[in-house]
């Protein structure tokens, strides 16, 4: 952790394969930012996630889990959620909900770290394009630096 974070909170998210195989994964959240930070802790030891939101945090973390064949079952992976930058502004703890069938937002307000069924969460592949089927934008290639 680098110096001077302070960790503020701590939450449970499961990592499922949807064939039996989960884990627990601890995330203490830092207390200020931007950066914001989480700091994973896991059986196999413990890594950190930074970014200039939480989301984008939770975003590479959830890609790392997903090239160990997991999906992280939070409603950060929900393949119907979206940001905006007044809540980016705020941490990016909180997302949208959108419809996908009228690309409409719902007006539902969730917590990315709180849990959500397998069933309901999505890769990161096809969480990115939902995102670009909502927003109607191009998918020109960009991917998250590490």
């Amino acid at each position: 952790m680098p110096r001077g974070t302070l960790m503020s909170e701590r939450v449970s998210i499961v990592a499922a394969d949807g064939r039996g195989r989960r884990e627990v994964l601890g995330i203490a959240l830092s207390s200020t930012g931007p950066p914001f930070r989480i700091e994973v802790t896991r059986r196999s030891g413990s890594s950190g996630y930074e970014g200039n939101a939480y989301f984008i945090c939770l975003a590479k973390l959830q890609r790392d889990m997903y090239e160990e064949g997991l999906l992280l079952c939070c409603q950060g992976s929900r393949p119907d959620i979206t940001s905006s930058s007044m809540l980016k502004a705020s941490g990016g703890r909180e997302m949208y909900v959108f419809d996908p069938g009228t690309r409409e937002l719902t007006g539902e307000l969730v917590d990315i770290f709180a849990p959500a069924p397998y069933e309901a969460v999505a890769t990161p592949d096809e969480q990115r394009a939902a995102f670009f089927t909502f927003s109607g934008l191009k998918d020109r290639g960009w991917r998250m630096p590490r």
